[in-house]
This record gives structure tokens, C-alpha cells and sequence, in this order.
């Protein structure tokens, strides 16, 4: 798996093909875990489990 990080505030809404939106913990991201990741089903889920993170982070997983 690979994780792109992006700027949530600055995307264009477009998810790439092949990949799913996710959001991780930034120190499990950090460590290279990305099984820790949740995946997205959309952008109205932005924000939503922000507080199961300390330091929520998004991007997309391909």
C-alpha cells in the first residue's frame, strides 16, 4: 500500500483512480502502519472522525 498525503483544505475533489480517501493517525503514519487507516466513502465523511485521531491526517491510499 501507498499513502499520498494531501492538503484537505486544497483539493480539487477529485479522488484518483485506484485509490480510496483515507485519514490516519499522523504518528501511525509515521511508523509506516497504515492498517491503522480509515478509509472514506466520500468527502462529506471529511471530518466526521477527526476525534479518534490525535492528529488526524488525510490522503489517499492506492
Amino acid at each position: 500500500m501507498r499513502f499520498q498525503e494531501i492538503d484537505i483544505r486544497n483539493i480539487d475533489g477529485m479522488i484518483p483512480s485506484g485509490s480510496e480517501l483515507a485519514v490516519i493517525d499522523r504518528k501511525d503514519l509515521m511508523k509506516d502502519d497504515l492498517d491503522q487507516a480509515l478509509i472514506l466513502y466520500g468527502w462529506d465523511e471529511v471530518g466526521m472522525f477527526d476525534h479518534e485521531f490525535d492528529l488526524p491526517t488525510y490522503g489517499f491510499i492506492s
